[in-house]
């Protein structure tokens, strides 16, 4: 069973949530700025503590923790306070720098036991010449490809300007290659 805190004061309350879990349940980019976050030293959880505001962004932790967690006991003890959440920083933290380099140290995107951001980027190999100028022909290729079914889709409807626009098909042909050359990968959920 896992206990969380949940602190109020007499206009609002907040649940007070480890950044890790934040991070571990991929919640991050949802949290709202009436939330606030304590990277200090001093805060109760090691990777610091984000205080979720009771209407929307406890609710969606709670979501993603049900979701994530089917079966498992969530303790809520409440506590009063005086305000001193409303002094710390709105989440994400003020100083954006600091919010990306606890991110990159604490989030693990690919699970618990997967790497940091930072590992993964420091553990990728980089592409070699060869490999880019591979994937360059392919996505030349595929542009052609497509800059041909635009012609034939403006010859058969009799109209010059039907079609999508250069860029457009640029970016389409980049994505496709990078899907291709298993550089990109999209995962519905």
């Amino acid at each position: 069973m896992t206990t969380l805190r949940f602190f109020s004061d007499p206009g609002h309350g907040w649940l007070e949530v480890p950044l890790q879990m934040i991070e571990e349940l991929l919640i991050a980019p949802k949290i709202s700025p009436y939330s606030y976050i304590d990277c200090s030293a001093t805060a109760p959880h090691t990777h610091g503590t984000a205080y979720l505001e009771e209407d929307c962004d406890a609710t969606i932790f709670l979501a993603a923790w049900k979701r994530t967690h089917p079966g498992e006991r969530l303790q809520v003890e409440e506590k009063h306070c005086d305000g001193w959440i409303r002094n710390l920083r709105h989440y994400p933290a003020d100083d954006t720098e600091e919010a990306r380099v606890l991110t990159n140290q604490t989030a693990r995107p690919k699970g618990p036991a997967g790497p940091t951001p930072e590992e993964a980027l420091r553990s990728r190999q980089p592409i070699t010449e060869t490999e880019r100028k591979a994937f360059d022909i392919d996505v030349r290729k595929r542009l052609n490809e497509a800059r041909a079914k635009r012609e034939q889709i403006r010859m058969s409807s009799g109209d010059l300007k039907a079609g999508d626009k250069d860029a457009t098909l640029e970016r389409d042909a980049v994505r496709r290659a990078l899907v291709a050359g298993g550089y990109l990968r999209y995962r519905r959920s």
